[in-house]
């Protein structure tokens, strides 16, 4: 199964909510369309968890472009 997602905005508990709802499981993929960060306080700890993942593919959003071109 392919899911798609964007504008997490660093809520990690809404973020991992969408995750139990899915089911996601290791033979599923996960794209997130950028916007990980910014606005609440988890950004960090998503971007660590969508690397650990193998079956996630996180795209640059323009909050991860400001910030890296900040």
């Amino acid at each position: 199964m392919y899911y798609i997602m964007s504008d997490i905005h660093g809520l990690y508990q809404r973020y991992q909510v969408m995750l139990s709802e899915i089911a996601l499981k290791e033979t599923d993929h996960l794209f997130v369309l950028g916007d990980m960060i910014d606005r609440g306080p988890d950004g960090i700890e998503i971007l660590q968890d969508l690397m650990a993942r193998k079956n996630c593919v996180s795209f640059l959003g323009n909050h991860e472009h400001m910030m890296l071109t900040y």
